[in-house]
Formats: structure tokens, C-alpha cells, sequence
């Protein structure tokens, strides 16, 4: 919890606290705050009417207020955010007929972990990644966003980390490594599959697909998690052992 608001012991810190709806992949953009009238509503006023720090709570005001006073000048000038159904695999061009024999496993901004597909399949394979001005310039990560993907790249063995564009850096690394290869996992990022393509163009490239959660011919753009919830409400709170 931010400031000194109080979270009731019954509370899901994963819903409240953690902002569950991009865990949960629900598709929706507006930050989900835990706020104090939320918190009075749903509780009848039990934990926070006899609270000393009312009237001085960080956690008080509505969405709005807090979005306000937390977020502004955040995401200025950044377009809105919209999710596509995801595309299957990588573009045609980036399949190769063969598989490399010793390739280089090229680790993407969503399989940054010694368990990505490609790193499972080619253990001892040498990583690389990239950190490319062009993705720099255009998704302005925060601070906390790029220390989170060098903490996980820490967390990797036999890694090349370097700066500058993707596609070029892979290609060098492959050489530098006398691989034959690349093996990336299958993705539906925009950014990967441009790279992926150009590199495909010059040599082998693996696309590995890991385990599929969610058939992603079905994924739709909800936009918001009340949408969603009318979609999946009779199912969601089924128990484990019913039938779907």
C-alpha cells in the first residue's frame, strides 16, 4: 500500500494493491487505485470511520483525484492505449524451413528469463539483448520499468546486454558467437516482429512457441473491466472441480 493509508485483513492485496487488472491481462489502461471510499463503502465504514488519520489519508478522493495527483504529466502526449487481438506467431518471413544447430537465443522485452521458450529449448546457448534507442524514444519507459528488465536480465547466464538497434545488434552477436542461428520466442509485440523479420531476411531465425494460456483468436479489445466481467462473470466464479 502507498502513504499511510491501512489495508483491512481481508482485503487481496493482488486486487487492491497490485494493480490486478494488467496482471490479469483484463485489457484496460485506467490505473485501478485503492482508494478510502471505496474501502467505506464496501465495508460499511468498518475500518475507516474510527481511523486517526482520517481527513488526511493518502488514500483519500476518488479515482479522479488520485489519478490526478499520482499519474499527471505521466503519460502526456502518449496515444491511448489500445490491445489487439494478438497475431499468430511471427510473420511468415521470419520462419526459416531449418532449425539452427547452435544458435544464439535472442531474449525479447516479454521473455527476459532463463524460462522463455527459446532458453528452455537451447540452454547452453549464449543470450543476447538489446536495448534499442528506437524503443527508448518511443515507449519513454519509467525509471522503475528499466531497472525492473536489467534486474531480470541480471538474473541470466551467458548474456550479451548492449545498446543500440536490435536487428543490427542480434546480427553482430551472431557473428561475434560464430552462431548459425537465432531462437526467439513467438511474440505478439510489434517491435520483436519488425526486428525478427529484417533478421530473418539475412539468416536462420527459430521461432519457439511456449504454452499457450488463451487461444488468442478469441482475445478481444474490451477496453474496460466491466466488459470484461459481463463476458466471463458465469464462469469466474466457479469453483475448480465444477464443469466449465
Amino acid at each position: 500500500m502507498a502513504g499511510r493509508g491501512c489495508l483491512p485483513p481481508h482485503a487481496d492485496p493482488a486486487s487492491n494493491a497490485l494493480s490486478w487488472q494488467w496482471v490479469a491481462g483484463t485489457f484496460s489502461a485506467k490505473p485501478y487505485i485503492f482508494n478510502r471510499e471505496n474501502l467505506e463503502r464496501f465495508s460499511n465504514g468498518h475500518f475507516c470511520q474510527a481511523c486517526p488519520l482520517a481527513g488526511h489519508c493518502d488514500l483519500e478522493g476518488s479515482y479522479e483525484d488520485l489519478n490526478a495527483a499520482w499519474f499527471t504529466g505521466m503519460q502526456e502526449d502518449r496515444p491511448r492505449l489500445t490491445i489487439r487481438p494478438a497475431p499468430e506467431g511471427l510473420p511468415a518471413s521470419a520462419s526459416a524451413p531449418r532449425k539452427p544447430a547452435d544458435p544464439l537465443v535472442w531474449l525479447t522485452l516479454d521473455s527476459l528469463a532463463e524460462t522463455s521458450p527459446a532458453a528452455a529449448v537451447y540452454p547452453a546457448a549464449r543470450r543476447v539483448f538489446l536495448i534499442d534507442p528506437t524503443w527508448l524514444a518511443r515507449e519513454r519507459p519509467s525509471r522503475l520499468r528499466l531497472r525492473f528488465i536489467l534486474e531480470c536480465l541480471a538474473e541470466v547466464g551467458h548474456l550479451d546486454l548492449g545498446v543500440g538497434p536490435t536487428a543490427a545488434g542480434v546480427a553482430e552477436a551472431v557473428r561475434r558467437h560464430q552462431a548459425d542461428g537465432i531462437a526467439v520466442a513467438s511474440t505478439p509485440c510489434p517491435f520483436v516482429r519488425q526486428s525478427a523479420a529484417e533478421l530473418a531476411a539475412a539468416g536462420c531465425v527459430e521461432v519457439i512457441t511456449g504454452p499457450q494460456l488463451v487461444d488468442p483468436r478469441r482475445i478481444k479489445d474490451l477496453g474496460r473491466f466491466s466488459r470484461y466481467w459481463s463476458k466471463v462473470r458465469s464462469s469466474a466464479m466457479r469453483s475448480g472441480g465444477d464443469d466449465a
